[in-house]
């Protein structure tokens, strides 16, 4: 799969720009200065390819198929073949971030139509760079499989990274490449943008120049920011601008052609072909709504009754969703004969944001028109009798509203909320399953002196306090003087159960599931209060838990428990 950027209109092609990406989680949270990256490289006359490789983010295929390193630098060569015949350019220039930088480097060694190459935080040694994933994943503390549970299923000595596998092949396969023993250098000029925090290619860049290149050291300032998690990824706008400078230079040096690459912001009608569990899939990408981006799983033959099933986003992650979650999920329910649609929300992954809004809100104001044009899509696929909405997070929160909004929803399935009433300007830092993590840690001591003598001189939020102190007993009675207000015909704004009682009426199938002890659940318990065991009585509403994983469900071991508890909730629904 990959995303074509056009230069403006009227400007001649002289040289091409293709992006690789870093690996797994990296690769997620950079989402954005890939994006960024691209966008600076099309203003700067340069038709840009991003791409993603075989067995990653939208490509066909997994972390577990064969031969990854050798799919993957194949796949670097067919985006310069691709983008050499769509833009008429006859060189390219690559430009690789982390883990890209490196594959980069080696595919470009082997090639003689790559005129330059960025480097971006490079990884200069494949040993190095394992090694630093397995400190990463001991440092995540995550909860190891339950008994009988494999902890990488099938993979023997396979390792993970933050979510993703690292095969044993993959292992070996990139533990035998270093930048420093490239035999000739990857191209004529090189600009490597070093990690400012923690430099590693001074040597590599020694060994290129000896060998005749020329090579322009710089550092990525903002580095840590660009792979924060992706609702808190800053674009390093300086770094950014850097490169296009560099890159337009270089670009006066190639002979200009003839643009011949599509419009920009358009998206082609392409349906591709793969294979899942035997059965043949296609899935398409699609544009909808104010320009929203939605790929369409499907099987190729479509059944005359089978579900339709909105995934959103999971925070600020683009529509692969956490840990590729989404796209193993569609392509699983694609097999079965049901129709997928995983939407990025304006402002989200590769939606653009509404005039005078700003990207990468996680609650965008609008959000309910997005994942109204998305149903509306779905609802006009032939043989889909029923539509689903299903999310994570955030994406919980906006399936839920959506079904609060009446919008044609038979189904939903709300995982790991974070909260039921959102407030615009809210920080996430300050949502309030937060409060309810403080509120229990004082709960533990609340008698303890201590704990009251940081309250009093303001180490301590008196929000969360009060709201301990106060929950246990309050809420009944405040849940009570809500039933009683509803029955009277008074409407109090922020009740989730009058929410829960008002879609179970209409007939909508209501689905919780939890890892468990994700704050969530004491959310749902409190503001939905005896709604929520009435509901579960009368088999309106359903709530799972599966022990040991995170909010986003990290470790390889809880993605089977997952598809297979989330598969066993939309097959409860009629």
């Amino acid at each position: 799969m990959g995303w074509l950027h056009r230069p403006p209109p009227g400007q001649g092609v002289r040289l091409g720009l293709v992006l690789c990406n870093p690996f797994g989680y990296e690769a997620i949270c950079a989402h954005r200065t890939l994006l960024a990256l691209a966008e600076a490289g099309a203003a700067a006359g340069l038709p840009s390819l991003r791409f993603d490789y075989d067995g990653t983010g939208d490509s066909a295929g997994d972390d577990r198929d064969p031969d990854r390193v050798g799919a993957w630098a194949r796949s670097i060569g067919h985006a310069i073949d691709l983008l050499r015949a769509q833009a008429g350019v006859e060189r390219v220039c690559l430009l690789g971030v982390r883990l890209g930088a490196l594959l980069a480097s080696v595919v470009a060694a082997e090639r003689d139509d790559c005129a330059g190459l960025v480097l971006l935080a490079p990884v200069v040694s494949g040993k190095a760079w394992l090694r630093e994933q397995r400190a990463l994943q001991g440092a995540l503390g995550l909860a190891p499989a339950p008994t009988g549970l494999a902890a990488v299923p099938s993979e023997g000595n396979g390792q993970e990274s933050v979510g993703f596998l690292i095969t044993e092949e993959t292992r070996t396969a990139l533990s035998a490449i270093d930048l420093s023993r490239l035999e000739r250098p990857p191209a004529p000029r090189l600009l490597v943008l070093d990690r400012a925090d923690l430099p590693v290619a001074a040597r590599s860049i020694e060994r290129v120049r000896a060998q005749g290149a020329r090579v322009d050291p710089g550092s990525v300032h903002g580095y840590t920011e660009m792979v924060l998690d992706p609702h808190d990824a800053v674009v390093p706008a300086t770094t950014v601008a850097e490169v296009g400078s560099w890159l337009r230079a270089l670009a006066l040096e190639a002979p200009s052609a003839e643009a011949a690459v599509a419009a920009r912001g358009s998206v082609a009608p392409v349906r591709a072909g793969l294979t899942e569990g035997g059965t043949s899939i296609v899935e398409e990408p699609l544009s909808i709504g104010i320009g929203c981006f939605l790929i369409a799983t499907q099987p190729a033959n479509a059944p005359r009754r089978r579900r339709g099933i909105l995934l959103l986003n999971a925070g600020a992650i683009h529509h692969v969703g956490p840990n590729r979650l989404y796209v193993a999920l569609a392509r699983r329910w694609a097999a079965l004969g049901h129709v997928v649609a995983r939407l990025d929300l304006a402002g989200l992954g590769e939606s653009p944001a509404r005039v005078g809004e700003r990207d990468n809100v996680v609650y965008p104001e609008r959000a309910l028109e997005d994942v109204s044009a998305a149903l509306a899509w779905l609802g006009r696929q032939p043989g889909v009798l029923t539509r689903h909405a299903v999310g994570l997070c955030s994406g919980g929160y906006h399936a839920w509203k959506a079904a609060v909004a009446g919008q044609p929803v038979d189904g939903v399935v709300v995982i790991n909320p974070l909260t039921f009433f959102w407030k615009p300007g809210m920080p996430l830092d300050f949502a309030p399953h937060r409060l309810a993590i403080e509120a229990q840690r004082y709960a533990r001591s609340a008698r303890s002196l201590a704990s009251w003598w940081k309250l009093l001189r303001g180490e301590a939020r008196f929000d969360a306090v009060l709201h301990v102190v106060t929950r246990r007993a309050a809420s009944l009675a405040f849940h009570r003087a809500r039933s009683i207000a509803r029955r009277v015909g008074v409407t109090l704004g922020d009740d989730l159960a009058a929410e829960l009682e008002s879609v179970a009426r209409r007939g909508v199938a209501i689905a919780f599931l939890f890892a468990a002890g994700d704050p969530g659940i004491e959310l749902l318990r409190v503001q939905g209060g005896h709604s929520v065991e009435a509901l579960q009585r009368k088999g309106a509403l359903t709530i799972d838990t599966i022990a040991g994983p995170d909010h986003t469900f990290t470790p390889l071991w809880s993605h089977p428990p997952f598809a297979a508890r989330l598969g066993a909730l939309l097959d409860g629904i009629p």
